[in-house]
């Protein structure tokens, strides 16, 4: 086993704690990075690991003593098994727990839950970035979509990485089994700085989700997303009827949002259009 810790090049503070841990253990490793995002961070770990397996978490999140030992488990019942991921617990979060988890529906919405999972391991549509491991070939082979936008995090990569290997033929596991206790830290993407940030935000994450589903759903499940996302849509990809929802919270900026999220998704389709 290895731990790798990649870190920002000017992000000193985390850089000096690994070196201090680093004494007396050839386990963990540090790995810096220039560019901004996650998916650049997740690449040169996975170019510096040297494992069959690698598993990724947050450094907000604290995995369970048999974390590794689980995933390893669950990829070793059936080697067509591309992903496995579990819970993140949330340690003030007291909702029931869901049975589903990972979802994709017909028309394209997405269900997480991944936080509140229970119940036996099961086949799901996308895996929580905060505890998930993949076999090395697969990302390999199917890589991260750079086309993704977004400052410090591009929003819905797990989406867009899972769909890709499903379209592969391989198969995500979800085990709520298999956990971590996740102390969600702020994001350093310029999130909820301003409004205009917040729209920015916003709308990288709308694209990023229209791009991933518009690759994958094909014919009348394409055209019921548009529908869909353009008629009702949800909390970060708003449609029209979300818009309305929250125009007593918002007032205009409710609606602005709206637009930016209708054109979001219409350069996604369009990127995902070019590209086939």
């Amino acid at each position: 086993m290895e731990i790798i810790v990649v870190a920002r090049t000017d992000d000193a503070a985390t850089q000096a704690v690994v070196a201090e841990l680093q004494h007396g253990t050839e386990l963990l490793s540090l790995a810096t990075v220039e560019r901004p995002g996650v998916l650049a961070a997740m690449e040169t770990g996975v170019r510096r690991s040297r494992g069959d397996v690698v598993a990724f978490t947050d450094d907000d999140a604290r995995p369970y003593p048999d974390w590794i030992a689980r995933l390893l488990a669950a990829f070793g019942q059936d080697t067509g098994i591309a992903g496995v991921g579990g819970r993140d617990n949330f340690p003030d979060d007291a909702r029931a727990g869901k049975d589903a988890v990972g979802r994709l529906g017909w028309f394209g919405r997405v269900t997480g839950n991944h936080h509140l999972g229970v119940g036996p391991p099961r086949p799901v549509a996308v895996l929580k970035g905060v505890n998930c491991a993949y076999r090395r070939e697969v990302l390999e082979h199917v890589g991260f979509d750079h086309r993704l936008r977004g400052r410090g995090v591009e929003l819905h990569w797990e989406l867009a990485l899972g769909l890709a290997i499903l379209r592969c033929g391989g198969r995500l596991i979800y085990d709520p089994a298999i956990m971590v206790d996740h102390d969600e830290g702020p994001r350093v993407d310029g999130q909820r700085l301003n409004v205009r940030e917040a729209e920015k935000s916003m709308s990288d994450a709308a694209y990023n989700e229209a791009l991933a589903l518009s690759e994958h759903l094909s014919g009348p499940r394409r055209l019921s997303y548009v529908t869909w996302s353009a008629v009702v849509g949800h909390r970060d990809s708003p449609g029209f009827v979300q818009a309305v929802r929250f125009t007593p919270i918002l007032g205009r900026q409710s609606w602005r949002r709206r637009a930016a999220a209708a054109r979001a998704r219409h350069d996604a389709r369009r990127a995902s259009g070019a590209r086939r």
